[in-house]
């Protein structure tokens, strides 16, 4: 399905007229008319986007739950990616070729494509069916083939970067796949996934689904039984059944869940859809642990929109989120799933999922067979990022006292003044004024003092660049700031009057100018209000929530955490001489 034909489908789905999805979207009667007809096939970037959250939002109003975000932004990036700029791509790998002479024969063996198949696609020829994951693997095979400072000296050149930023291989093989493809690890993503986070409040969200309202079931006698399935309408029953196992089972064993199989034909069906919806609510009410298995070998857009997506469940404290290291083989597709009262597991060939086939089994031999094997699946990935709640709070606790052990240069992008720069007495004052016990003063207090000492380890042979939040009064008012207590989870909201807030802004000038290697840059239009982010460039992003819940997002994935570390935010100001800025 194409564009137009994509868009012409939403508009049946929605029972809406072009004019209705001009109004909503912001764009003109006449370019959706033109994307509608096929005459132009937009880019992806801000017209597709908006276009996307008009479809959505339009979705949402009439109730229709199998149409998300996430599910419009996957189609528009499926059907933009058969119409995408392949004569780009193509420009882009012939150069590559070239350029460091290499040979077809060795690539084509590397990454498992025929010799004759690559130089017709070089030729223009032949398209890959998949022009991502072809992209993936050209690059992948460049950054293990090479990396050598010889070589990485023209590849600096094409792609627009360094020799140095380019040593790190994964780091090397993402900056090429977007090179080939014509893509930025655009900021506009990462604000997206970030301010989801800063706004996100799960009571809200629990709220919403009436999950409280939810009775959990009670646990029932299992009879060991096992089925196969065939098809999408049976992968779906399949699906459901899995849920009811798992729900209904004794075991609380953790889940294990890995697919690569697409999902929008399950999206369109809205029945279906909310009986997922209710199934993964009674999961969670019943406590279970997730074990999730991404792919991040998709488009990095793709890949924040479905991070996007999971924020709900991260918030819950119950997902653990891991990636595979490579890309996986593009002739099949998989589905893993297993608990410790089920397994579900299914084969498809890529593009015919509707010939897939499924087998779901409760027997006590196929689960601890396949048990195995989704925890060797388990065993091969990497955490794509790790959830520090209250529950694990002394594992974070230990996580930060080896944070000074990471050398390199750090940014704080902070929506609160930093913690460390407080002095005793304005912090006395707080405290006192909100009436908070003696034993949590002391927490406090003692907090603070290991945090003054890790940070001034840092600043032994580090610089230090904190963006802070710089509020008028009138601003404040309307966000009041509280006291940055979140990494020892305080179950106080302690908020700064202003005058306390200024008091404390003016501290952290001070500590600056006794403190070589701190520098201060005022932020006076803040994106973020709820949480603060550190960086250690090359090592880790944190992401700290500090209300709704408190949690923590501890991140060194490398496609990831290298786009938060090369974003660059509005309204920053009076930055010093010598300060270190991420561009």
């Amino acid at each position: 399905m194409n564009f137009s034909e994509l868009l012409n489908y939403y508009l049946k789905e929605l029972d809406c007229n072009q004019s209705d999805l001009a109004q909503k979207s912001g764009l003109s009667g006449a370019t959706v008319n033109r994307y509608c007809s096929g005459v132009r096939t937009p880019k992806q970037g801000k017209n597709t986007n908006a276009l996307a959250d008009a479809i959505y939002m339009m979705a949402e109003d009439k109730g229709i739950l199998n149409i998300t975000r996430d599910s419009v932004y996957k189609s528009f990036s499926s059907a933009l990616m058969n119409n995408g700029d392949f004569e780009r791509f193509r420009t882009n790998l012939n150069a590559l070729i070239n350029v460091l002479s290499i040979r077809i024969s060795d690539l084509a063996t590397d990454i498992n494509y025929d010799a004759s198949y690559i130089s017709r696609i070089r030729s223009g020829q032949r398209r890959p069916s998949n022009l991502y994951t072809f992209a993936t693997s050209v690059a992948d095979f460049t950054s293990r083939h090479h990396s050598s400072p010889t070589d990485l000296v023209p590849i600096s050149v094409l792609i627009g970067s360094t020799p140095e930023k380019l040593r790190d291989k994964k780091f090397l093989a993402d900056e090429l796949f977007n090179w080939l493809i014509g893509k930025d690890n655009s900021p506009g993503a990462i604000f997206t996934y970030l301010q989801s986070v800063d706004n996100f409040n799960i009571d809200e969200y629990i709220s919403g689904i009436r999950f409280t309202d939810i009775e959990q079931p009670p646990v029932m006698p299992r009879v060991d039984t096992s089925s196969l399935y065939y098809g999408i309408d049976e992968m779906k029953a399949a699906e459901l059944e899995f849920m009811d196992a798992t729900i209904l089972g004794k075991s609380d064993d953790a889940a294990v869940l890995y697919s690569d199989m697409p999902l929008m034909e399950m999206a369109r069906d809205r029945d279906f859809s909310k009986k997922w919806i209710y199934g993964l609510s009674l999961m969670l009410r019943k406590g279970l642990t997730f074990k999730q298995i991404h792919d991040v070998s998709r488009p990095f857009d793709e890949m924040m929109i479905g991070l996007e997506s999971w924020i709900p469940l991260y918030m819950t404290g119950q997902i653990e989120p891991y990636y595979l290291k490579s890309a996986q083989n593009n002739s099949f597709m998989h589905l893993l799933k297993t608990s410790g009262n089920c397994v579900l597991v299914g084969l498809s060939i890529s593009g015919h999922q509707h010939n897939g086939i499924y087998y779901l089994s409760t027997k006590p031999d196929d689960i601890r067979f396949y048990r195995r094997m989704s925890y060797d699946l388990l065993n091969t990935a990497l955490p794509l990022m790790k959830i520090y709640t209250k529950k694990n709070e002394k594992e974070f606790q230990a996580v930060l006292s080896k944070s000074p052990s990471s050398d390199g240069d750090r940014r704080a992008i902070l929506s609160s003044p930093p913690i460390w720069t407080i002095s005793d007495d304005l912090l006395d004052s707080i405290l006192i004024r909100h009436g908070i016990d003696a034993d949590t003063q002391v927490k406090i207090k003692n907090y603070i003092s290991k945090k003054r000492l890790i940070v001034e380890n840092v600043l032994e042979k580090n610089h230090v660049t904190a963006e802070i939040a710089w509020l008028t009064e009138e601003e404040y008012k309307r966000f009041p700031v509280s006291v940055s207590l979140s990494e020892i989870f305080c179950e106080y909201d302690i908020t700064y009057t202003y005058d306390e807030y200024k008091a404390h802004l003016d501290e952290t000038e001070k500590y600056a100018e006794t403190h070589k290697g701190f520098n201060v840059i005022r932020n006076n239009s803040p994106i973020f209000r709820n949480i603060q982010i550190y960086i250690c460039y090359g090592k880790w992003v944190l992401i700290e929530k500090n209300k709704s819940p408190s949690i923590h997002f501890m991140i060194k994935n490398p496609k990831l955490r290298s786009a938060i570390e090369n974003m660059s935010l509005p309204g920053a100001a009076g930055e010093p001489p010598g300060a270190i800025r991420a561009l």
